[in-house]
């Protein structure tokens, strides 16, 4: 009954245009609902509502000078959430994400930084990438110039399969362009933010795991899914590490933390090099996966399932982790 009272929101304007704020955070809530029961389903399509509303506001271009963009929780919340949701589809889809323009305004490091400096915010420890009002630490656990590598990575993976379908990829510019993404993905040397400590541990370490995962993400595309390349094999121990440090904490923090990282634990047990660090991963989702909420459990059996075309598969074969995400339609949040 519920839903399809929700379901009325389609009704509106043809379905492209005069949603409202209120319906955009229904739709949000319903791709919710679906995580909440596995991932899968028709969520692509509550998705397209958050789209649509924030396309409207990012189309109004007198608000992106301004240091508090967007003006109210309840549009951040939108926005924020909406462009969290496309990054991670566009993997799932592979497709390129549809707000790749505003994360390259927002989000990229260098144009950022500009930005930063415009506003006289350059002289207070100011991160790359970090556009305060829309901070995915915050709500997502994640740096915002993590989100842009990681909508960077999708274009990249697209350019390079159209560049490959016309014959004429350049093997050093694709190494060019990945390691203008690689360079904003190295180890941090000092905190993640100004007010690293107000976040708490759940964050930072959730934010460490985004970051080791998208890199991991950057060189599968780099070096066509073969878990046996150098670099993949460092960036999967990598992931893995900072996996372990939140393990160490109390048992309610790794919960959290897990839930958060579903996708940074799909990639690294698709791409693992060894079956002890499959099943380490394997039994993080299971713990979580008891509590009968999520989709813990269907990222874990699509893990294994590609583990296990894996091992039939001769040694040199890419890994199908992308082809097994689209059939299943399964949403990595």
């Amino acid at each position: 009954m519920l839903y399809r009272s929700i379901q009325r929101i389609f009704s509106k304007s043809g379905c492209q245009q005069g949603f409202t704020a209120d319906d955009a955070i229904a739709a949000l809530h319903t791709v919710s609902t679906f995580l909440f029961m596995g991932g899968t389903g028709n969520w692509r399509q509550w998705l397209t509502v958050a789209y649509i509303f924030s396309d409207e506001m990012l189309r109004q271009p007198y608000l992106w000078s301004s240091p508090n963009f967007p003006q109210t929780e309840k549009l951040c919340f939108i926005l924020s959430t909406a462009m969290w949701f496309d990054v991670l589809a566009s993997v799932t889809l592979n497709q390129e994400p549809h707000f790749l323009d505003a994360y390259r305004v927002l989000f990229n490091p260098t144009s950022a930084n500009a930005r930063a400096n415009a506003m006289g915010m350059s002289g207070i420890g100011f991160t790359p990438g970090l556009h305060p009002p829309l901070s995915m630490m915050t709500v997502m656990g994640c740096e915002n110039v993590v989100v842009w590598a990681m909508a960077e990575v999708s274009h990249l993976s697209l350019w390079k399969a159209e560049q490959k379908r016309c014959g004429r990829l350049s093997i050093p510019e694709l190494a060019n362009r990945g390691r203008d993404i690689d360079q904003w993905l190295l180890p941090h040397a000092g905190p993640l933010c100004p007010y690293a400590e107000m976040l708490g541990q759940a964050r930072q370490h959730t934010a460490d795991i985004f970051r080791a995962s998208t890199r991991l993400y950057l060189h599968s595309v780099l070096s066509d899914d073969c878990p046996y390349v150098p670099e993949i094999k460092v960036c999967v121990a990598d992931t893995i590490n900072c996996l372990k440090k939140v393990c160490r904490e109390d048992g309610d923090l790794v919960r959290k933390t897990v839930r958060s990282v579903v996708f940074s634990i799909y990639l690294c047990g698709c791409l693992a090099e060894t079956e002890e660090q499959v099943n380490y991963l394997s039994g993080l989702l299971s713990e979580q996966e008891q509590d009968r909420v999520g989709n813990c459990g269907v990222v874990r059996n699509l893990m294994e399932q590609v583990w296990e075309e894996r091992k039939a598969s001769p040694v040199s074969s890419p890994v199908r982790w992308r082809h097994a995400l689209q059939e299943q339609n399964l949403l990595l949040v």
